[in-house]
């Protein structure tokens, strides 16, 4: 869900000394949100099958002579000067600041304990800073600046997010399989523990104050950063040197490596693979930004309902 979820893990654990594992019935879902999860999946299952059938029409076409528009052959480039001391700046900004912030206020004011509502304050502040740096580091690094270079576009609003959410629909049963069957083989062959997501848990912890600081720090925020930094800067930098999908499935790689929930990174691979795409095939954030929202919100919900 996003990148400082594992930092946030962290500062729990700094503010109320529990273990990872005590909190992990709080992740299991209520008949009501089973119902929904369900039915999200079966929709999704046949906005897949749809996708599938429709591409493999497109592809022998492709092998006749007509265009393919899954292979982004004529996707045209970002022109841009990101460099990797750019995309560095932003990461260090993304993992280091909220946990830096939460030192250096507890010493200042001399507190011997932080509760988790000024912890999630924080870690909000800090996602504000980078998101702030990211946004500088678009408007001077792409030659025509954050709306025509980057693509922070709000052109083309209502098809951009019929596609999202046929998107995210199509994407959601491939994530839910894929942490299903990684969870079984982690557990089947001990190949490490399993955490419960720790933003998830803190939901069943907090009250309205907490759930509402959650929620804005992952449904918006993060989507947000994340999509700023991996496809705005990250994946435009590598469209540089080599050509879309290979840009694609590097970021990607990098996207599923910095969360630290092992069972979730091929998930988490595939959901970047399709938020990348969909950077390339409209050339527009707006895309990507709103699958991440719909994807965080819908485990948001889930574990309210």
């Amino acid at each position: 869900m996003g990148v400082s979820n594992a930092l946030y893990y962290n500062l729990c654990l700094l503010a109320s000394g529990n273990r990872a594992g005590d909190a992990s019935a709080a992740t299991k879902f209520s008949p009501r949100a089973e119902h929904l999860l369900y039915s999200l999946l079966g929709v999704g299952m046949v906005v897949l099958g749809i996708w599938v059938v429709r591409r493999t029409f497109l592809w022998i076409a492709h092998r006749q002579g007509n265009g393919n528009k899954l292979t982004l052959a004529n996707t045209p480039g970002r022109p841009n000067s990101v460099n990797p001391l750019h995309v560095l700046l932003v990461f260090i900004l993304l993992q280091s600041v909220p946990l830096r912030l939460v030192y250096v206020v507890r010493d200042a004011m001399k507190l011997p304990d932080m509760s988790k509502i000024q912890i999630l304050q924080l870690i909000i502040l800090g996602q504000l800073l980078a998101l702030i740096a990211a946004v500088i580091i678009g408007k001077f690094c792409f030659r025509f600046a954050l709306r025509r270079g980057m693509g922070l576009s709000g052109r083309h609003w209502m098809f951009d997010t019929g596609r999202s959410v046929l998107g995210f629909l199509a994407v959601l049963p491939v994530c839910y399989g894929l942490v299903m069957l990684c969870t079984y083989l982690m557990r089947e062959f001990r190949l490490g523990e399993i955490h419960p997501h720790s933003m998830l848990t803190a939901l069943h912890e907090m009250g309205v104050g907490g759930k509402t600081l959650i929620a804005v720090s992952a449904i918006i925020l993060a989507p947000l950063l994340e999509e700023f930094f991996f496809r705005g800067l990250l994946q435009s930098m590598l469209r540089r040197y080599v050509k879309p999908w290979p840009a694609i499935l590097i970021t990607s790689v990098l996207f599923a490596a910095v969360h630290h929930e092992p069972q979730n990174m091929p998930a988490l691979f595939v959901l970047s693979v399709v938020l990348g795409y969909n950077y390339e095939r409209t050339g527009r954030l707006f895309s990507p930004i709103l699958i991440h929202v719909l994807f965080n919100g819908t485990m948001i919900v889930l574990h309210l309902v």
